[in-house]
């Protein structure tokens, strides 16, 4: 597993900056946001002060102990491997296996959690148009100008189906018409490399 030299350096920065326990308590309060749950056997709520710290710092460690955590999940990095780093960067092995029980613990929630992050891919289902010509408006008595009432059905993963409309003119149809042909043009050559 690699992880970012700044999360690394947050890492350090924010075990360098704090007592053991508040860095457990960071650790355990990331694991918590990022699983979603509300564990609060694991936390001790006595030692949670991080006033103490530089916010920087303490923003940097954030990161890198979010970094870590998410990017173990994502490559579904074993015990040996985060112990391993963790003896590497020379932190406390105590702290070490209970970070590394913890994240064992709640790994599968994380990746589960993780796996519902993203972008939802829309389909397009169908077009409808409709074509209008306006000879005037209220303040040129002669336009003689087309417009295309375009509505575009899309599907979503969870089958929903939502509307995307829009008006343009037949320059402004032909610049789409063009784009969507070089788009696909793209996908092909793509697909056959």
């Amino acid at each position: 597993m690699e992880v970012c030299n700044d999360a690394i350096l947050g890492l350090n920065l924010l075990y360098s900056s704090s007592t053991s326990q508040q860095f457990y308590n960071s650790f355990v309060s990331a694991v918590n946001l990022i699983a979603g749950t509300k564990d609060t056997e694991h936390c001790d709520k006595d030692s949670n002060g991080m006033e103490n710290i530089d916010s920087n710092v303490l923003k940097q460690g954030e990161f890198g102990i979010y970094t870590l955590i998410i990017e173990a999940a994502r490559y579904n990095c074993s015990a040996d491997d985060l112990v391993n780093l963790f003896v590497k960067l020379k932190f406390d092995i105590n702290l070490v296996k209970k970070i590394v029980d913890l994240y064992c613990e709640h790994v599968e929630l994380i990746r589960a959690r993780l796996s519902q992050i993203g972008i939802e891919s829309s389909h397009l289902t169908a077009v409808m148009w409709r074509l209008d010509y306006r000879v005037k408006n209220c303040t040129v008595e002669k336009i003689h100008d087309l417009l295309f009432f375009v509505k575009l059905e899309m599907e979503k993963q969870n089958e929903e189906i939502d509307y995307i409309q829009f008006v343009c003119s037949i320059e402004e149809l032909q610049d789409l018409s063009w784009k969507l042909r070089e788009c696909a043009r793209a996908v092909e050559r793509l697909t056959r490399s």
